[in-house]
């Protein structure tokens, strides 16, 4: 269940309907060992950086003097070649505090000639100054 994003309390709720006796701290528990296991090991931003290599991203990050991610950019290859053709128009749009990290994510979109939209790359940034950006 919590593969398909069931919240735990949910979870619960339903195998307390199944006569299934159980805590909510088992529930999470059990959550945070799969995880770890998926993970094999590694931290959640060691596996997505494992993830964009292995399936040949472009991708470039920075690490801060605490050695943790501060600047994360990644774009698919094929719209890095998209954006080569379609370079005239460009949205570009910043969500705030919509991740566990409360990190800005910058997002790039631009448009094919049919209007057929398509992101260009991802960025996640410590802050939102101008060498950010750059």
């Amino acid at each position: 269940m919590a593969n398909k994003t069931i919240a735990p309390r949910e979870i619960i709720a339903t195998l307390t309907e199944n006569s299934t006796m159980t805590t909510l701290k088992t529930i999470h528990n059990l959550i945070n060992s799969f995880r770890k296991e998926r993970l094999g090991g590694c931290t959640a931003v060691q596996a997505l950086l494992d993830d964009l290599k292995d399936k040949e991203y472009a991708y470039d990050y920075k690490i801060d003097e605490l050695g943790r991610l501060s600047h994360l950019f990644f774009a698919y290859p094929l719209s890095i070649e998209l954006a080569r053709f379609y370079s005239d128009t460009a949205v570009i749009d910043c969500t705030y505090k919509s991740n566990w990290y409360k990190m800005p994510l910058l997002d790039v979109v631009s448009s094919t000639v049919t209007n057929h939209t398509f992101a260009v790359c991802h960025t996640f940034t410590a802050a939102e100054h101008e060498d950010d950006y750059i």
